[in-house]
């Protein structure tokens, strides 16, 4: 179960990010690939930490 909670709200965070920059413009390409490393570090530890397997 927070496997799939984990899963969706990553998701979700993607899906926010990639709507604001190529839907509304509201952030340039520099703030949406440091938006998208810093999720993946996020991602990274909280797989180490919970052990969350995809």
């Amino acid at each position: 179960m927070k496997n799939m909670v984990f899963l969706g709200s990553v998701v979700a965070l993607l899906m926010v990010l990639f709507s604001l920059h190529y839907g509304l413009h509201l952030i340039n390409d520099t703030t949406l690939k440091v938006s998208l490393l810093v999720s993946l570090i996020v991602v990274l530890i909280a797989r180490k930490k919970w052990k969350i397997s995809f």
